[in-house]
């Protein structure tokens, strides 16, 4: 008895090890090629709005020092820290526009009829509003679509109204045919006003970019700063012009 009792052990034991010599060699068979088929590809991850818990469109992407993300929303304000998502709420319960990260590491929020920053509070994160900075008169603004960050301060951008923030207080700028978009372009902000054409937002004031007149009534949507300090403008009807010492020629994007 005891001899079968070894017998089956010994039989058992061997299948066992069978078994698991022919799941490694599956393994082995296997992965390589998983993991060649995964070579050159971007890791990424798609994150649906049940997801996230927020509405379906997005409108900026913005991450800050700590690496953390935040999002443009429908519904506000949603910040990722690479597990967990929280949305931020305006105080109107507005679409948020725009982001954009300080030079004082805050993110800056433009929304419809809002304009603020985030602000890390004891009870998490939170928005906080700069409207009743802005002038009565100029409360009436809709969406803040750009905001950018530069030395001068913080421009939120509206079709109406340009608002620059620094010093804890507004300048304010206004359009009656509408500001179209403006240019980021590191130290220098260009501003495209409707039938007024581009603007540089420079010592306070926003001046007209000298030898632009052609592109007055184009549909501005790009602007590039080169190496040589030029700038490429693109445009939706008339290609693309390069802008260097005041002079505007068409330029072939090669």
């Amino acid at each position: 008895m005891g001899l079968a009792v070894q017998g089956c052990t010994t039989i058992t034991n061997t299948l066992i090890d069978t078994a698991r010599s022919v799941l490694l060699f599956l393994l082995l068979l296997i992965c390589p090629a998983t993991l060649a088929s995964e070579i050159g590809l971007p890791l990424l991850k798609i994150y649906k709005a049940k997801d996230y818990n927020g509405g379906t469109q997005n409108w900026a992407l913005l991450q800050d020092e700590q690496g953390l993300l935040y999002v443009g929303n429908n519904m506000g304000v949603l910040e990722f820290d690479g597990v967990h998502w929280q949305t931020v709420r305006m105080p109107n319960q507005s679409v948020v526009r725009s982001l954009a990260l300080g030079l004082d590491g805050r993110v800056y929020v433009g929304a419809k009829g809002e304009l603020g920053y985030l602000q890390r509070e004891a009870n998490g994160l939170q928005f906080m509003s700069l409207r009743d900075l802005v002038p009565a008169a100029n409360r009436n603004f809709q969406d803040i679509r750009q905001t950018f960050s530069y030395e001068d301060g913080v421009l939120f951008v509206s079709r109406s109204y340009l608002f620059l923030y620094k010093n804890h207080k507004f300048e304010t700028w206004t359009s009656d045919t509408g500001f179209i978009k403006a240019f980021d372009l590191g130290e220098r902000i260009l501003v495209n006003e409707q039938d007024r054409g581009l603007h540089e937002l420079r010592d306070g004031k926003l001046k007209p970019l000298i030898g632009t007149s052609a592109l007055l009534g184009r549909s501005v949507f790009i602007a590039e700063l080169m190496n040589d300090e030029s700038i490429v403008f693109g445009t939706r009807d008339a290609g693309f012009f390069r802008y260097h010492n005041e002079q505007l020629q068409p330029f072939a994007a090669e």
